[in-house]
């Protein structure tokens, strides 16, 4: 025999919680809500610094004299300089990618043979120092040899011109 509430404590009790499964859905929601908040910045500076120029580039790439035109493009094509250019980029491009995956191959296949303590710091230098390239790196350079770079304002307190 099971116990029957009285109908009056039934109507005392609070409205009944709200289930899992909406929690978990409106849990979701809101992480949705900080995940694009914390996005937006991002997408703004996206468009403005990247998207922007290309899209300029590219549309003002078709005119010529104030006129749409495919002459800019005719002109690359029909300089011998420029294809040229192109070739030796290219021929650059994939001997040096080729070199690299080989090097890179040879290094990775030693790590196996290394014990761990000093493998883990060979691949804590070797992520660090892949995070230094480019603008970092640019402004590391700018930093210490640029005009007011401290390698430049040491040499001018020695002395030097």
């Amino acid at each position: 025999m099971s116990y029957q509430m009285p109908v009056r404590l039934k109507a005392a009790l609070p409205v009944q919680r709200m289930s899992t499964l909406k929690r978990l859905k409106l849990r979701l929601k809101q992480g949705k809500v900080k995940a694009i908040a914390v996005v937006i910045p991002f997408v703004i500076f996206f468009y403005l610094f990247q998207l922007t120029p290309l899209i300029w580039v590219a549309i003002n790439s078709f005119k010529y004299d104030g006129e749409w035109s495919l002459e800019h493009y005719a002109e690359l094509l029909d300089s011998a300089f420029i294809r040229q250019g192109f070739s030796n980029s290219l021929w650059l491009a994939f001997w040096s990618s080729l070199v690299g995956l080989i090097v890179a191959a040879l290094l990775v296949a030693s790590l196996r043979h290394l014990n761990s303590r000093l493998r883990d710091v060979f691949i804590a230098f070797t992520n660090m120092s892949s995070n230094f390239a480019g603008v970092p790196l640019a402004f590391a350079f700018i930093i210490i040899l640029g005009t007011n770079g401290a390698v430049t304002l040491l040499l001018k307190q020695w002395g030097g011109d």
